[in-house]
């Protein structure tokens, strides 16, 4: 200290050794004589800084060491300034400042402290996943800094692991789910930036899947009527699907199960597409149909069910003239007449009288065995009993199948593209013999003989047979 003396008046000076302080935006610790640790940072990345101290102490010489030029760091041993550029730092950087006067000195450190990249983690999407609502990208943010300025983005992904577009115009943190989206899988990125404009890392979530809904269908229905026959085909017919996403239907999922009762069904479906063929084993069950929407995108929705009761038997069916066919498949006909080739007493009016149903069956057979028709067709009763072929050659093709009759020359079949001799039977030989049936008539009566096949003349060696169906 120091003083002086006017008229009894001491005016005192206090000395001491010099205090540097600093002040400015980006100062953690300004530094103060009892505490002499000056923290300059964290620095925004790019930009030109310049910290200018106030100095208390009479007389200051300022030193500095740890300032190297390539820093870009540079201190003023006039002003005691220091100046830079925060990108030049990227690691934490000492110093020292040394301040002396006369009375002593003081030594301040300096530390610069670069501003990190954010980061972010925990990245998720938050919401259901469900076309047309509304999801929200979460994450955590990490840094010393405030966040501003964080960047979004979504992506769309075929896969969970596959190649992922970039949304276009999906830039904010919220995503409202399209129809395109369904079935895929949706990523949320974070590009974190801090109040310095410093940006970190982009950083994706993990895949999640949008999801898709079932469709649905309101009634399943088999669109056939009337009279089903074995080799039939029941078509099916589905309305009113509908999808939570307006997905297109895809391919329908069609199972048909044989049933004794309502409940009682087989496990195994005897067929899997839109359409059913009947067969004789379907005489006499229920035919359960169900059908499982489906969508485009493969989501399966719940099963529909409906039922048809087929009676019994199913009608066995066949086209053209059948050789060697075992009696046991006539499902569905009844025998109208039977009796040998020698028989001459059934008048044709009792004939069609007892054959009375819509389709007429002619047959013949070894007396011997009454399992195997020799030869067998039918056709509808109209062209099988049509009195315009009476006379003549000519004949009424029906079911791949030519037919004659008349009450008083021949009744019998050929087949369809062939020509009958009528004399009075049938007696053409040259082509397909084999396959020709015929009876004579006489006076409204059905006479005795005379073929079964390429067996004329025949007697009581065969039988003949006629059977009927609706």
């Amino acid at each position: 200290r120091s003083g002086t003396s006017t008229s009894g008046v001491v005016n005192l000076t206090l000395r001491g050794k010099p205090n540097l302080s600093y002040t400015g935006t980006y100062l953690a610790n300004s530094g103060t004589f009892d505490s002499p640790v000056i923290t300059i940072g964290p620095l925004p990345v790019g930009n030109e800084f310049s910290f200018t101290p106030t100095i208390i102490g009479a007389n200051p010489t300022l030193l500095s060491s740890g300032f190297p030029a390539e820093k870009c760091i540079t201190f003023s041993t006039v002003t005691g300034k220091i100046s830079g550029n925060f990108s030049c730092i990227t690691s934490e950087t000492s110093s020292q400042v040394t301040v002396t006067n006369d009375i002593g000195s003081k030594i301040y450190s300096v530390k610069f402290v670069p501003n990190s990249k954010p980061s972010v983690a925990n990245l998720g999407v938050s919401g259901t996943l469900l076309f047309q609502n509304i999801v929200t990208g979460t994450y955590t943010y990490n840094d010393a800094q405030t966040e501003l300025g964080s960047t979004f983005a979504w992506y769309i992904c075929p896969t969970a692991l596959g190649t992922c577009s970039a949304i276009t115009s999906a830039s904010s943190k919220t995503y409202t789910i399209q129809a395109s989206d369904v079935g895929k899988y949706l990523k949320f990125q974070v590009t974190p930036k801090d109040n310095f404009g410093l940006v970190g890392d982009a950083v994706l979530s993990s895949a999640v899947l949008v999801q898709n809904r079932a469709p649905s269908i309101t009634s399943v229905s088999i669109t056939n009527v009337g009279n089903i026959y074995a080799g039939d085909t029941l078509n099916s017919s589905t309305s009113g699907y509908s999808d939570p996403e307006n997905t297109p239907s895809g391919t329908f999922v069609y199972n048909w199960f044989r049933c004794s009762t309502q409940s009682s069904c087989d496990t195994t479906p005897s067929g899997t597409s839109s359409t059913y063929v009947t067969s004789t084993s379907d005489g006499g069950k229920i035919i359960k149909l169900q059908v499982s929407p489906v969508d485009n995108l493969g989501a399966v929705g719940t099963a529909v069910v409906t039922t048809i009761f087929l009676n019994n038997p199913i009608l066995f069916t066949f086209s053209g003239i059948k050789s060697n066919l075992s009696a046991s498949s006539l499902v569905g006909w009844t025998k109208c007449l039977s009796e040998s080739y020698n028989s001459g007493s059934t008048l044709t009016s009792t004939l069609k009288s007892n054959c009375s149903k819509n389709k007429i069956l002619y047959s013949c057979r070894l007396a011997s065995d009454p399992s195997n028709l020799i030869l067998a067709a039918y056709g509808d009763r109209a062209s099988v009993f049509n009195t315009s072929t009476a006379t003549g050659n000519t004949t009424v093709v029906n079911n791949g199948v030519g037919w004659y009759y008349s009450d008083s020359l021949s009744i019998g079949f050929a087949p369809a593209a062939e020509a009958v001799s009528r004399n009075s039977c049938d007696t053409n030989d040259t082509s397909q013999g084999s396959l020709r049936i015929c009876w004579h008539t006489s006076n409204n009566n059905l006479s005795s003989g005379w073929r079964c096949g390429g067996n004329t003349g025949a007697g009581d060696l065969y039988v003949r047979e006629v059977f009927h169906a609706d």
